[in-house]
């Protein structure tokens, strides 16, 4: 029996051929088949895309239609197309207005001035390059007022720049919202306004000098108080070290393969953009290792190591989520203080025109949970500003919160545009004094 067993399982060379045939011709199906559908991909993306490849800046603040603007900082250029897209939720083009904004062209200043003007001021959610014009919460809000508050004559506009915080955003006001004669200052307050609004932390993010930012930020003065800087026009020449030669880890063959075919194919650069990060994650990512270093380098300066001690980045909290806990470094602390000061700054400004200033908490200031919008209620409390939430808005009209941003985009879809606009006109709404 054993003998005819291994007799009839002893592979002979017409066998070994066949299974060697058999196993080619699978792979072959199979490579075939992956050509297939990579070439349907490709076809279907090159058809259904409106665009495929786009310079999106990592940082935010450096776009190829960038200009500075004195006074002001960087801005995006008069009338400039704008092309925006994360290769999964939307693919957006907009355009600037004749001062910058992707809002629509400017009001008349007198029409501002008869009718209840709304200016609302903030930075990503407001500019909002994900979403056509036409769906943001400016437009949306005087639509939504003509159809239910027509006696208010409510019209708005917008004047947000991303990464930026309410200290930047003093200039947006001093340069363009002021001269609308609003009634009602809007300030769209993110998740990340706490940190945008520190000039070592930004300076951190963006790799330049604290003491060179191109926007408008706020500096210690000899007796310890706060005063406003300007934007500095020559930051380029400024910015922190690059990582040291031999600390950036060197890509692997895949990926470098991976890069080029996502910089040529339409339906590569979906692939990478959904799929990708899940598999090439560093041990220690690359934007830990600069934010690092950067520190690193401030700390060599006495007049930035004593803020900075007692804090190293670490993989395991994104800067942004220490806001989020009770205990703070003293540079996250010192944040605080420099959000205080933006918005007592508003206040003043606000008071002096004769509007009322009023805090939009986006749906995202409550992402690492309570204690980031309750700060900031607490802050604005203390300098008696309204603070609308959108966040409980949309609870209490029973929708969910993660339905106002994209899948793969915590940034505002037209749900979040429609909300923010509802929210804001309920306020409105309870108290119509604002508008006479």
């Amino acid at each position: 029996m054993r003998r005819l067993l291994k007799v009839a399982f002893t592979p002979t060379p017409r066998i070994c051929v066949r299974v060697l045939r058999l196993a080619a011709l699978n792979a072959l199906l199979i490579v075939v088949g992956l050509l297939l559908i990579a070439v349907a991909g490709e076809m279907y993306f090159r058809v259904s895309a409106p665009y495929g490849f786009v310079d999106n800046p990592k940082d935010f603040i450096v776009h190829p239609g960038s200009r500075f603007v004195s006074d002001v900082g960087l801005m995006l250029k008069p009338n400039a197309e704008v092309r925006y897209t994360n290769n999964i939720d939307y693919w957006a083009i907009t355009h600037s207005n004749r001062i910058g904004f992707l809002d629509r062209e400017l009001i008349n200043p007198n029409r501002a001035a008869e009718s209840c003007h709304i200016a609302l001021i903030g930075d990503s959610f407001v500019d909002a390059w994900e979403v056509p014009i036409a769906v943001k919460a400016q437009v949306k809000l005087e639509n939504l007022a003509a159809r239910q508050l027509p006696h208010l004559d409510i019209t708005a506009s917008a004047f947000g720049r991303r990464a930026t915080g309410q200290i930047n955003q003093l200039a947006f006001y001093d340069e363009y919202a002021r001269h609308l004669s609003p009634k009602v200052v809007i300030l769209a307050f993110a998740h990340n306004d706490f940190m945008d609004n520190s000039t070592i932390l930004t300076a951190l993010e963006r790799g330049l000098d604290p003491d060179h930012l191109p926007m408008v930020t706020a500096a210690r003065v000899p007796d310890g108080s706060l005063g406003l800087r300007p934007p500095a026009p020559d930051y380029e020449a400024f910015k922190l070290p690059p990582l040291p030669n031999g600390t950036q880890p060197a890509s692997s063959a895949g990926a470098r393969a991976v890069n080029i075919a996502a910089d040529h194919s339409y339906f590569t650069k979906w692939l990478t953009d959904r799929f990708i990060p899940r598999f090439f994650q560093e041990q220690e990512p690359i934007k830990l290792k600069k934010w690092k270093w950067r520190v690193e380098t401030l700390n060599r300066q006495p007049r930035y190591s004593t803020i900075l001690q007692g804090w190293t980045p670490s993989a395991h909290r994104e800067a942004i989520s220490i806001f989020a806990e009770s205990d703070l470094p003293l540079v996250f602390e010192d944040a605080l203080s420099y959000t205080k000061f933006g918005l007592e700054q508003f206040k003043r400004r606000a008071e002096r025109d004769g509007a009322k200033l009023v805090i939009l908490a986006t749906h995202n200031a409550g992402l690492y949970g309570n204690l980031i919008p309750d700060r900031l209620s607490a802050m604005a409390d203390e300098l008696d500003i309204p603070v609308i939430n959108q966040r409980d808005y949309i609870a209490r009209i029973g929708a969910d919160p993660e339905d106002a941003e994209f899948k793969r985009d915590l940034h505002w879809n037209e749900n979040g545009h429609r909300w923010a606009a509802e929210a804001l006109l309920e306020w409105i709404r309870d108290n119509q004094g604002v508008c006479d």
